[in-house]
């Protein structure tokens, strides 16, 4: 074991700095978070605008489906020329196709919810059931916080922040490092001696000596890291 004398705050510049890098990841993992809820919401209400698209698509290819039906009834009757007719069945298929390409549509949407919410789809689809095709109706927002002080929050300007803050303990530990450094060095083992037929055991311990290093002839590592950090 070996502890250090911080004369110079070195060993404090440097869990400073660390517990600043600590804080900037917490805000990084906090801004994971939002983001994540930011894309769920976004799917979520583009999976509800796309529900109620696709029942308008679906309305409107039963009644291309109807009137072509209508169609073909007076165009057996010899009421309605085939070009004519022609033209509706031919609005009636691509109405079909437009709705179920809608569908298709709101079903990857269903399927991005599944990835991002980790759920099981049939359990994810039971808990959608109730809202379908129904946009949020959000609550009225009541900013009362200065921008300043809503800046303050956001995660990546805490991260910056802490980031400086490390920086600047790397910095002061760097320098701190070009000084003397004073250590007590100390152990503690098992000793045990054979001689002959006779063995004794016992627990050494020592503390000490106690060490001074100057930092004189570095080839200028010291100062070249100070560099680095400032």
């Amino acid at each position: 074991a070996a502890w250090e004398l911080d004369l110079f705050g070195a060993a404090g510049a440097g869990r400073d700095a660390a517990q600043a890098r600590l804080q900037g990841a917490q805000a990084g993992w906090h801004e994971a978070r939002l983001s994540v809820a930011a894309e769920v919401a976004t799917n979520y209400t583009a999976l509800r605008a796309c529900e109620a698209q696709a029942r308008q698509t679906q309305a409107d290819a039963s009644s291309r489906a109807e009137t072509s039906r209508l169609t073909a009834l007076t165009e057996a009757a010899g009421l309605v020329a085939p070009a004519d007719a022609a033209l509706v069945r031919a609005g009636a298929a691509q109405a079909r196709s437009q709705a179920i390409h809608q569908q298709a549509a709101c079903d990857l949407l269903v399927k991005s919810l599944v990835d991002i919410t980790a759920l099981a789809e049939p359990d994810l689809r039971q808990r959608l059931a109730p809202g379908t095709a129904r946009l949020p109706q959000p609550a009225p927002v009541n900013v009362a916080t200065l921008p300043a002080a809503l800046l303050a929050q956001r995660p990546d300007l805490v991260d910056a922040a802490q980031a400086v803050v490390a920086a600047a303990g790397d910095h002061a530990q760097s320098q701190a490092r070009q000084r003397p450094q004073v250590s007590l060095q100390g152990s503690l083992a098992g000793l045990s001696v054979r001689s002959g037929e006779s063995t004794s055991q016992g627990t050494v311990w020592s503390l000490g000596p106690l060490t001074v290093s100057f930092p004189l002839f570095d080839g200028g590592s010291r100062a070249a890291a100070a560099t680095a950090a400032r």
